[in-house]
């Protein structure tokens, strides 16, 4: 139940307290639960103000903030500013560690096997550069081998991530921000 009452106090908080006061300065709105992705059309130091006008608000709401006119790490995934749009790649903390689920743990087979296409899948949604796309599914099926997964089921795994992938682009599904539950604020 507390869940659900902190997330209809933020809508109506982000609908008064950000949107309401800033929206000619929004670009794009993005939200996951509590983490938001704001494309701002001003100046750098414009961003931080409006950060410390909201935090110096008398509400039990504070806000951290990762500012840049390069690049911001939001959920999963880095975006950058490229020369005509937004490119976005995966993104991991520098604390992560490898612990995907070892193959020789006790869980059934099926789940085992699953966890590499998820994984590739991912990496294939959250890159738009081809080649960093390429790199990571490098990193990716390292971890895995580490963590005693076979080649044989890393590559079907991969084969099926693609074809996955193919049958969304193909089906026009593919905007990052339409997966999951990212919702993007209509700006009236």
């Amino acid at each position: 139940m507390v869940p659900m009452y902190a997330n209809a106090y933020m809508v109506i908080y982000e609908e008064k307290q950000v949107l309401q006061r800033y929206k000619s300065n929004i670009l794009s709105y993005y939200k996951f639960i509590d983490d938001l992705l704001i494309i701002w059309n001003k100046l750098v130091e414009e961003a931080q103000n409006m950060v410390q006008e909201l935090n110096q608000l008398q509400t039990p709401v504070r806000f951290t903030a990762e500012i840049s006119a390069e690049k911001v790490h939001y959920l999963d995934l880095q975006i950058t500013v490229g020369p005509s749009k937004l490119q976005y790649s995966l993104y991991t903390k520098p604390t992560d560690r490898n612990t995907i689920l070892h193959y020789q743990s006790a869980h059934p087979r099926a789940l085992k096997n699953s966890l590499p296409k998820a994984q590739f899948l991912r990496v294939i949604r959250n890159n738009s550069d081809v080649q960093t796309m390429e790199t990571q599914i490098t990193e990716m099926k390292t971890k895995f081998l580490q963590r005693g997964y076979n080649c044989h089921i890393l590559e079907t795994a991969l084969q099926e991530a693609q074809k996955m992938r193919a049958v969304e682009i193909k089906s026009k599904s593919s905007e990052w921000c339409s997966q999951c539950y990212i919702s993007k604020h209509p700006l009236k």
